[in-house]
C-alpha cells in the first residue's frame, strides 16, 4: 500500500504504581505543580469522581492529566513529535511532586497515529492466510491484527484497526511497556520517548513494502 500522509492523533505517557494516596492530589495543586498561570488557572476544569482525578490543561496545550486508581496518565493530543512535546516534562513534574516515587511499578508510552493511504487498504495484509480461509469464498470488508511481543528488555503491544466508513485510512497504535521500580533520569525519559516513535515509524514504513 501506498501511504499518502500520517497525523499524530495522540501521544501518551503512562506510570503504575502499587497505590497512589490521592488525598492529596487537588486542583490548586495540579495547576501549581504544572505551572500554570493564575489566566490558565482559571481555563483548566478539573473533574472527580470516585478513583479518579483529571485536569484539562489551557486549549493551547492540549494536554490532559489523569490519576486513576494507581494510575498516572498524561495525554497530549496537540499533534506534535514527541521531539517537539514537552510532555516528558510535564510527567517531570508530576512524578516528582504528587506521588510516592518509591511505589513505581512501570511506565510506558503510547502512540496513536492515524494514517491516510492513496487507495482504499487492502485489509488482507493485516490477517495471515489461515484466519482468511475462514472467507470461504468470502468478501473482506474490514480487518485489523493486534501484536503483543517482547524486544531490548521492553514490551511491545501493536494494534492496526480499521475506520468503518473510511476505506483508505486506519490507526496505527503502539504501546512500549517499562517495568521498572525507578525514574531517575528524564533526559532517558525523554530518549526513551522519542525512540519509540522512530519505532512507530519503522513499522508504518514496513507496511508500505
Amino acid at each position: 500500500m501506498k501511504i499518502q500522509s500520517q497525523e499524530i492523533k495522540q501521544l501518551n505517557i503512562t506510570a503504575v504504581f502499587k497505590e497512589i494516596d490521592h488525598t492529596s492530589i487537588t486542583a490548586q495543586k495540579m495547576r501549581e505543580v504544572l505551572g500554570l498561570s493564575e489566566a490558565e488557572k482559571k481555563n483548566s476544569p478539573f473533574f472527580e469522581i470516585p478513583g479518579v482525578k483529571s485536569l484539562i490543561m489551557p486549549p493551547g496545550k492540549q494536554k490532559d492529566v489523569v490519576f486513576e486508581s494507581n494510575r498516572l496518565r498524561i495525554n497530549d493530543k496537540s499533534g506534535k513529535e514527541p521531539k517537539d512535546s514537552n510532555l516528558v516534562q510535564d510527567f517531570n513534574k508530576v512524578f516528582e511532586n504528587l506521588v510516592d516515587r518509591t511505589k513505581l511499578v512501570a511506565y510506558g508510552f503510547n502512540y496513536d497515529i492515524l494514517v491516510t493511504t492513496e487507495e482504499s487498504v487492502d485489509y488482507k495484509t493485516f490477517v495471515g492466510e489461515k484466519m482468511l480461509s475462514i472467507l470461504n469464498g468470502g468478501i473482506l470488508s474490514e480487518a485489523g491484527m493486534r501484536m503483543v511481543y517482547k524486544k531490548d528488555d521492553k514490551r511491545f503491544d501493536l494494534q492496526i484497526s480499521p475506520i468503518g466508513g473510511r476505506p483508505k485510512q486506519f490507526v496505527v497504535h503502539l504501546n512500549i511497556h517499562y517495568d521498572t521500580d525507578k525514574i531517575e533520569d528524564f533526559t532517558l525519559i525523554q530518549n526513551q520517548f522519542v525512540q519509540g516513535y522512530s519505532e512507530v515509524q519503522k513499522i508504518i514504513s514496513q507496511l508500505e513494502e
